[in-house]
């Protein structure tokens, strides 16, 4: 880390914990879904805490809207990717989640998942040519910016904080066998005790555990580098040399990870991790009244909350069927808050026969 680097991040991070003062200027790098939903609360803390914060944002985007009220500057940039193009992406992941992956190998998975992410980098580097190519830089060069802050899940902050000789902050809950951690931020992971998120193992492992772990970090690695093979060639294209996705993420000043150290796993970390969980938390305010009455009259089983996320709009009737029922068997109390595309659900809750007494829909959200 580079001694300029390292003060101007750590003065930034210093001002961001002081009610007033004059900010920093902070630039950010697109993303979607619930990932976007738990960045706004972080930069709606740094405008509170006197800094400045540009959001780029592409015109084919699913859940950031430029034109929308808010606190905070959106840089809008043109892209050549059609909106239609995302949904569609977005689609073939979920139904690939919730019908197909019950039902294939490990190794049809992983095929499978190597096929959609292909496909998602592939459109996020039309984002990024799009971006980098128009007059957008030019903008961004005499915005005079001090950090960059992204979500890795999209590939190009690392190449523009590159370009643009800024600090790079990440902030993530993890990688799937902290792949980005390890191979990338150079973060200690040992498979014979550091279980691999999402390998569905602990930290309480034997012979032939420690083994599944090795394996699904070397498939993993394997996976990754498959992916970043065009990101990989696109980066050296256009800085003009040899240069790897992975090589620029490595030299992040901060990882901001979105948890708590004892949520986690015991194992080795590095100074430039941070574990900042319940950073988009904001304090609790009271519940509308009718929700309130519903959690007072719960008992001492308390309640339940299912919602399908920012994602799902629509489910088979057999897998509505299926959650319908499941949630009718638990003593808790349900509040069901459906997408708001998602009507088949409350309308199967109620036309299935579900009439449990502790099932209560909520069809807005």
């Amino acid at each position: 880390m580079k001694p300029g680097r390292c003060l101007c991040v750590c003065v930034l991070l210093v001002l961001s914990m002081a009610g007033n003062g004059n900010g920093g200027n902070i630039l950010v790098w697109f993303t979607e879904g619930s990932h976007w939903i738990n960045l706004k609360p972080v930069l709606e803390a740094l405008i509170d805490r006197g800094h400045q914060v540009t959001v780029l944002v592409p015109s084919s985007s699913l859940f950031m809207n430029a034109s929308e009220p808010s606190r905070f500057h959106y840089e809008p940039f043109n892209s050549s990717v059609p909106l239609e193009v995302w949904e569609e992406i977005i689609e073939e992941f979920i139904h690939f989640s919730i019908y197909e992956m019950d039902y294939l190998s490990y190794i049809q998975i992983h095929i499978k998942f190597l096929e959609i992410a292909k496909k998602e980098v592939k459109f996020t580097l039309q984002h990024l040519d799009s971006m980098v190519r128009s007059d957008t830089m030019a903008r961004l060069r005499e915005g005079k910016f001090d950090l960059m802050l992204a979500d890795p899940i999209y590939p190009g902050s690392e190449l523009v904080a590159e370009v643009l000789d800024l600090p790079l902050v990440y902030t993530l809950r993890f990688s799937i066998a902290h792949t980005w951690e390890r191979l990338c931020g150079q973060l200690p992971a040992p498979p014979s005790y550091v279980p691999g998120a999402m390998s569905k193992l602990t930290d309480k492992m034997d012979f032939m555990d420690r083994l599944w772990n090795f394996l699904f970090y070397a498939s993993q690695d394997m996976f990754a580098y498959h992916v970043w093979q065009e990101t990989d060639k696109f980066f050296s294209d256009f800085i003009g040399k040899p240069t790897s996705a992975c090589e620029l993420m490595g030299k992040a000043e901060i990882w901001l990870i979105r948890t708590y150290w004892d949520f986690d796993f015991p194992r080795p970390f590095l100074p430039n991790f941070k574990f900042v969980g319940g950073i988009h938390c904001k304090p609790a305010k009271p519940l509308p009244e009718d929700l309130e009455e519903f959690v007072q009259s719960s008992g001492d089983a308390g309640i339940v909350v299912f919602t399908l996320g920012t994602m799902v709009t629509n489910m088979t009737a057999e897998r509505r069927d299926m959650i319908a029922s499941a949630l009718a068997q638990i003593p808790q109390k349900v509040r069901c808050q459906p997408s708001k595309k998602s009507k088949c659900v409350s309308s199967l809750l109620i036309d299935s026969g579900c009439q449990h007494q502790t099932l209560r829909l909520d069809p807005s959200e």
